[in-house]
C-alpha cells in the first residue's frame, strides 16, 4: 500500500501546484478500496498466526480481559479472540478455555 500512498501524495502535490492530474476524480474511492483490502489481508494474517500459535492447545485455560462486546485479549500469548458464550462487561478479567484453533479456517474459539 505504500506505493499507493505515494501516488496519492503526488496527486495532492500536483493540485497544490495548480495542476489537475488525470484520474483525480476517482482517487478517494481508489484509496479507500486499497485501505480496505490492506486491512483485510492484515487481519487474515493475524488470524492465521493466532490459530497456529494456539493449535494443539485445545482444552487449556488462558487468562484474558474482555476488551469489547464478546471480544477478548489473552494475557499470554498476545491473541485477540471472540468469546463463544456469555458476554462479561468490558474490562472484566476472565479465565477462558480454548475450544478450538483451526489454522485452515484461521479461527479460534474460547468459552468461559
Amino acid at each position: 500500500t505504500a506505493p499507493l500512498r505515494r501516488l496519492q501524495d503526488r496527486w495532492v502535490s500536483a493540485c497544490c501546484l495548480g495542476e489537475t492530474p488525470a484520474g483525480l476524480e476517482g482517487l478517494s474511492e481508489a484509496m479507500a478500496a486499497g485501505i480496505r483490502r490492506a486491512n483485510a489481508v492484515e487481519r487474515a494474517v493475524i488470524d492465521l498466526l493466532e490459530a497456529v500459535l494456539l493449535a494443539g492447545r485445545e482444552g487449556e485455560r488462558f487468562d484474558a480481559v474482555v476488551i469489547d462486546d464478546g471480544l477478548l485479549q489473552l494475557v499470554h500469548p498476545a491473541v485477540r479472540a471472540r468469546l463463544s458464550d456469555g458476554t462479561p462487561p468490558v474490562g472484566t478479567q476472565v479465565s477462558v478455555r480454548l475450544e478450538s484453533a483451526d489454522p485452515a479456517t484461521r479461527t479460534v474459539s474460547f468459552t468461559l
